[in-house]
Formats: C-alpha cells, structure tokens, sequence
C-alpha cells in the first residue's frame, strides 16, 4: 500500500509540474468497454486506472477549466477544456485526443457538453479515419453526417455523395455492418458484440435512429426506442427536489455562522437503481457536508440507466445547494440537480 501511495504521489507531482505549476484537481478513470466504445469509471485506486485526469482549479483566459487526461505512461491521452472542474467536464471547445502511441486520435468541437460541428478521426498509422458533422434532432439525439469514412488503408467505403456500405470490425473488436446514404445512417444496422455475446439491431431513418433491439447470449429479444437512458430519480427532478425540502435539516451551527454554499456529491446507479459509492466532490463545511450524505444515503432507488435496454451502473454528480432565506433565517431554501 505504501508503494501505490508513493507512486501516486510520485505521478500527481509529475502532472502538476508539466502543466507549468498550475493547481489542479488529480482523479483516475478506468475504461469501461461498451457497445458505444468506451465508458470513463472514476475509481480510487490507481492500480485499477486506466487514465489519469487533471482539471485546473482556477479558470483559464477564455473563462474555462484546463482538462488534461494521461496514460499510465505520462503521455497525453486528451486535451481540453470544460466549463466545471469536477471529475466528469461538460467539454467546451476543441478536444484533441492521442493514441498511447502519441499519434494523433481526434479532433472534436464541443457546445455546452454537446458533440456538435465539425470531427475528424485518425487511423493509429495517421491515415483519416472518418471525418463528420455532428447536430442534433429535435429530441436532441446527435446526428451524423459522414463526409469522409476510410478504413486503416486510407480505401473509401462511400462514394463521392456518401452512400454505401460499412463493414469493419472496430477497436473493440465489435462487427458493426450497415448503409449509408448521402452521408446519413439508413435502414438497419447490425452490432454483433463477441465480448457479451450480444447482437444489436438498429433502425434508422435519413441519419435518425428509430428504434432497435438486442438479443442476447440465451436468445431473448430486448427492443428499446432509445439506445441510452440515464438514470432517473423516480419522478424526475422535481421529485428529487421534493424529496430534498422534505429530508435536509439544516445544520444549527452553519445556520448560526450563516454558512452556506453548494455541495457536490458523486455516486454510482447500479443495475438495480441502488446508490453506491456516494462521495463528497467539493464541500462546504464538515456539517454541511456530512447532511448532504446523510441525505443521499436515505435515497430511494432511481430507475438505472440503460444501454440498448440493458440495465447498468452509470456515475452521477449531483449538486445540492444550502441557502438560507435572506428575509427570514428561520427558513431554508434546499435546491438539488443532477447532471451527467
């Protein structure tokens, strides 16, 4: 233990000194791969990491956080900036990515958290990839628009107006087979996933997906009309924020010292919609604090997230804000919201 506490140590300066002595944040990700490529899952010991992420504590001269993640190797896996400087940034701006190799992966525009504008992608040999335009629908679901898909020889699948045929096996090793036209996803698309055992079926018209539907290893038929769901408190934010006002007590010392301020909490939704691994993000005073968790460990279930209808364990921050009334002191506004 006292090894893994030393290297840590040891790494976390490194990061701090390549970002010019800049305050930063330090947490570790471990890859969670799925249907979609791959889920970031903070966990706590680095022998479980896969990446590590730096966020800078103050912001830049464009009024955002630095955020820069690290292979295990110290090379730079991605950088890029974010409107919050908790473990999970809402990306605003260009985000470059690399491969370990130091090739670069991508070139990315994010708008307030949302993939939008113009992408491209790199082959590991530095050959393009795909490059594409991204917007959404009016459910807000991400379209894309392929201009330019290659496979890792530099070969066109589409012709020049962007339609045709798509089969490859991807970094996952998942066989993902199905049309395009005119750069848009069209009719059905097949996933056959070799990890799980899985096949996904997915329908889509003029680049909107329509519905879909996953058999799995037993040969049972799942549909869903949205390939991810996020968790739900039952009833939605206002629930959520119902069940705050009816739970927080405001702590009597802070209420005297008229301390007050915004907590942010991570957890975990497991398969089950069961709250686990609740944390305090960034606090406010121990009391304060110590509510804020007393709180969300008297949580109900929430409905879980889903993948292709499949439950799963999906991380969440949640800020709960502690404000006493101005006009009466005696009164406490409790306010809480949560975010992917």
């Amino acid at each position: 233990m006292k090894t893994l506490i030393t290297l840590f140590l040891l790494v976390s300066f490194s990061f701090c000194k390549a970002q010019e002595a800049k305050q930063v944040k330090t947490f570790l990700f471990n890859k969670q791969i799925t249907s979609f490529g791959c889920n970031d899952r903070k966990v706590d010991n680095i022998d479980s990491a896969d990446f590590i992420r730096t966020i800078s504590v103050e912001k830049n001269n464009e009024n955002l956080y630095d955020v820069t993640d690290y292979y295990l190797n110290k090379k730079v896996k991605s950088i890029a900036s974010s409107t919050n400087n908790n473990a999970f940034p809402n990306y605003s701006g260009n985000v470059i990515s690399y491969y370990k190799n130091g090739e670069k992966e991508s070139e990315e525009l994010y708008v307030k958290g949302q993939l939008l504008g113009n992408a491209i992608y790199f082959n590991q040999n530095g050959t393009i990839k795909k490059k594409a335009f991204y917007s959404v629908d009016d459910k807000k679901r991400s379209i894309e628009k392929i201009e330019e898909l290659n496979d890792s020889f530099g070969k066109p699948y589409l012709d020049k107006e962007g339609s045709g045929t798509f089969n490859e096996v991807d970094g996952y090793g998942q066989v993902i087979s199905g049309a395009y036209l005119n750069g848009l996803k069209v009719n059905e698309w097949k996933i056959i996933n070799p990890k799980d055992n899985d096949t996904y079926y997915d329908e889509y018209d003029n680049g909107k997906y329509i519905s879909g539907k996953t058999i799995d290893a037993n040969g049972q038929t799942i549909k869903y009309d949205e390939l991810e769901k996020l968790p739900e408190f039952n009833g939605g934010l206002p629930a959520f924020g119902s069940f705050l006002g009816r739970n927080l007590r405001y702590p009597p010392k802070a209420r005297d010292n008229n301390t007050q301020g915004r907590v942010i909490l991570s957890f975990v939704v497991d398969k089950e919609g069961k709250l686990v691994d609740i944390k305090i993000l960034k606090g406010v005073a121990e009391d304060i604090d110590n509510e804020a968790l007393r709180v969300m460990n008297l949580s109900p279930k929430w409905i879980p997230g889903t993948q292709r209808g499949k439950p799963i364990r999906i991380s969440y921050t949640v800020p709960i804000v502690f404000q006493l009334q101005t006009n009466s002191p005696a009164r406490e506004k409790h306010f809480g919201s949560y975010r992917n």
